[in-house]
Formats: structure tokens, sequence, C-alpha cells
């Protein structure tokens, strides 16, 4: 019988916690020079072990660079916490029995897994561009696929080709890739060339994680009147407006579905913040008017950045417009990136109520 998903992911950690090589990518492609999946693996005291696999070099491309953006920002903490929920493919995670659901773990447990005496179990999730900030379940195909992919690497000598490859290609990490050819009938993997990463802008087919196009007017006139009602005045300052996923909720919660905020700063502090279950265009455009209207007044200037930034941008342009109010694409947000990640959950806890 051949081994399960979840028992190829438990060997996989263990191998890969022995070797040198603290993260690694690597195509592979039929002998015939067809690409059959990407395996990309990154290990760090924060996150553990993470593996992902997708489908072909855009998406690595795609994944490669958004890591790469994180490690620029200045508020590493909470870009990896958007990232945590910005994936392609499939991810399996390292977590803590309290993280998965307890079907997984019943399944687990009914192919023969001890989860008791595991201090981590694999968290195998599917994540997709139709279902943003959603993995969804590993269906029936995408777990042969996972079999098979985490097969071929843990073949007796695959992994060590591999890690001789890896150890090379640290410096030069996020420029390119190498390619492995793999013998469909031996499952023999062998080093053919280190090939250039695709740039996002050479891929016709990329677009955001969310979408890059602007977005209409979603709310009506009649709603955008009403708010405007409350809007008394026109301030001379500039807001950061950010979203992204806040960590403080439940663990029921966050296994499947994300938990996006939307939060406005001046120059000094937070000083609004409120949970959203998506972010849809109307749904954005609509807590921003809140937003504003609470406090009474409209700014000149909007800043955004992060990882949504430019989405947020494309959201918020067509009300902003209307509102008479710039937008401005910036390299950071000081106010959030000043804050530690202690001064971030005091800030969310006090403006919605809650005293520490």
């Amino acid at each position: 019988m051949a081994s399960s998903m979840y028992a190829l992911a438990l060997q996989l950690e263990q191998e890969l916690n022995k070797i040198s090589s603290k993260k690694g990518h690597v195509v592979f492609r039929t002998l015939k020079g067809e690409t059959k999946f990407v395996f990309q693996f990154e290990k760090n005291h924060t996150k553990g072990l993470v593996i992902q696999l997708l489908k072909n070099e855009e998406d690595l491309a795609f994944v490669t660079t958004i890591e790469k953006k994180c490690r620029l920002e200045r508020a590493i903490h909470q870009s990896e916490l958007d990232l945590r929920w910005l994936s392609k493919g499939i991810q399996i995670r390292y977590d803590t029995k309290s993280v998965l659901f307890d079907t997984e773990i019943q399944r687990m447990e009914r192919l023969g897994i001890e989860v008791e005496k595991l201090e981590v179990l694999p968290n195998i999730l599917n994540f997709t561009e139709e279902n943003i900030g959603r993995s969804i379940s590993v269906t029936n195909q995408y777990r042969k696929f996972v079999e098979q992919v985490l097969a071929l690497v843990l073949k007796e000598g695959n992994l060590e080709k591999l890690e001789l490859v890896w150890n090379k290609q640290q410096k030069n990490y996020y420029q390119s890739f190498p390619v492995f050819t793999y013998n469909q009938r031996t499952k023999e993997v062998n080093y053919v060339e280190q090939e250039k990463m695709l740039a996002l802008k050479d891929i016709l087919k990329y677009h955001y994680y969310v979408p890059n196009t602007p977005a209409e007017l979603q709310i009506s006139e009649f709603e955008f009147a009403k708010f405007m009602e409350r809007i008394e005045a026109t301030v001379n300052v500039s807001m950061q407006v950010r979203i992204g996923v806040q960590e403080l909720v439940s663990s029921e919660l966050s296994k499947q579905n994300i938990p996006f905020m939307i939060e406005m700063a001046d120059k000094d502090a937070v000083a609004y913040t409120k949970l959203i279950q998506e972010i849809g265009p109307k749904t954005i455009q609509i807590e921003f008017l809140e937003m504003f209207a609470e406090f009474q007044f409209k700014p000149t200037t909007i800043l955004v950045s992060g990882l949504f930034g430019i989405y947020l941008s494309n959201v918020l342009s067509p009300l902003a417009k209307r509102m008479s109010v710039k937008i401005k694409h910036v390299d950071n947000l000081p106010t959030f990136n000043r804050l530690t990640q202690e001064e971030r959950i005091v800030s969310f806890l006090n403006l919605n109520g809650i005293s520490v």
C-alpha cells in the first residue's frame, strides 16, 4: 500500500530538517522538457518548515517575488502574516493539533499515524486565486499530486542531488531556479541547468493575487450621499490606510478563513481598526466611507503600501476621485512600521473597547 500524503509529509519534514539548506526551489520537467511541477521549501525559527507545491514557473516567480518584497519592507512581521495567506498551489505547514480540523486529525489516525506522539502535524492547504484568503480542502485529485511530488523528492538519492544545487543557489535565490529532469518510470532526477527567474512584468498572464485592475464604484449615489452628509470637513493631512491580516482571532477562524482588517493611522498613532470578513471592492469602499464618516472629516491624501497596497489603491481609486482625495502608493507606512508587534496588538484591543 502506498504511503499517504500525511505520512510522506512527516517523512519529508524529518529529511529536510537534516539538510543544511534553509530554503530551496526546483522545477521538475520530464525528459521531453515538459514542466510538471515546482517544489519549494523554507525553514526558519518563526514559521518552522513550510513546503509549497506549484504548477509552473509563473507561480514560482510570483511567490518568490512576494517573499522578497516582504523582506525588503520594514514591517516584517505584518508582511509575513499577510504572506501566510497570500499563497498559491498546495502548501504544507507543520502545526500543532489545535490548528487542524478534527476531521483531518481523524483521517491521519485512520491511516495509522500516531498523532498523540507528534508535536506537530502536517497541515495541507490548497490555495486558489478564486478564493483569496481561503484554503480549500485537498481533493483526491490534488492528494495524488501531493503524493507524487513528495514521493519523488524522497526517493533514495534524489534529495542529496537537490541539496547540492540548493547550497550553491542561496546567493542568487531570487534570480534563478534550478531545473531537474525526472524519469517518469524510474523516478530518478538529474540536474540540467540553472534558469533565470521570470520577472513578473514578463509574464503575460500575470496579475496580482488580488486583481490588479481599477475597480468601479460599487455603491449607489444615494449611499454615497448619505455617507457624505456625515463628513463635515476636509483636513489638509495625509492618512495611512491599509488592509491586512489580523492575528488575534480564534483558531477556528484562522484554520481556513482569513481574518482581514482595515486600519487607518495618522502620523502619530493608529486611529481606526476593524475586522472584515472579505476584501471585495464594495466592502472596502463602504468601510472606507464608514471610517471617515465616523471621524466626520476626509483627508486630502491617502497613503497605501504593503502586499495589498496596489489592490487597495485600485479599489479606492473611483471613490477617492469622487471625494476629491488623492491616493499615493509609498514604500512603507511609517506609523504602522514603527509599532512593535505587541504595540499593534494593544492598539487593536484598545480600539475595539478591550482595556489591557
